[in-house]
């Protein structure tokens, strides 16, 4: 009988509110990253209520509408690569698979399945990782023709500036 209404009331709390009762199924060590790397910025709620009233552009990750915008894969490249100067980087400080859990982590705080973001996210980051590394191949090669045309210009100039030459 105990048992009954203990499972009942934890699957209530859970169909009431899956903002509070998943991010407990990532476990302590998501907790742990969410707590070394993501509160003192964005609040244990993850709201980030301190730093937007201070006039700092942070998401508040428990806006379902907010969540819902932001594709998995950017979440977890922010996550590893940064933004900019908003956010730092922790990439080689916690592993691919962490990233993940962050992002399921968050997500959770909106309420929003965590399944579907681990499924999501190997499927978009592959996708997005791929077409950032052909538009980078595609930058190299563009710069690498400007450069040569540039070497080929200097060589051909009938001036022989030492600023010129320090350019190369």
């Amino acid at each position: 009988m105990l048992l009954r209404a203990v499972v009942s009331v934890l699957l209530s709390c859970w169909l009431i509110s899956p903002a509070i009762a998943q991010p407990a199924v990532l476990g302590e060590q998501t907790r742990a990253l969410y707590e070394n790397h993501c509160i003192d910025c964005h609040e244990a709620d993850g709201r980030g209520n301190e730093y937007r009233s201070s006039g700092i552009s942070i998401p508040d990750f428990s806006s379902k509408a907010w969540m819902e915008q932001q594709p998995v894969t950017r979440l977890k490249l922010n996550v590893l690569l940064g933004k900019g100067e908003e956010m730092p980087p922790f990439e080689g400080e916690i592993t691919e698979d962490e990233a993940v859990a962050l992002v399921q982590y968050i997500r959770a705080m909106a309420g929003l399945s965590i399944g579907t973001a681990v499924a999501d996210s190997k499927v978009e980051f592959d996708r997005d990782l791929s077409q950032l590394q052909g538009e980078w191949d595609r930058l190299r090669t563009e710069w690498n023709r400007v450069f040569a045309d540039f070497e080929t210009m200097l060589a051909r100039s009938p001036v022989r500036s030492p600023r010129l030459k320090d350019v190369k």
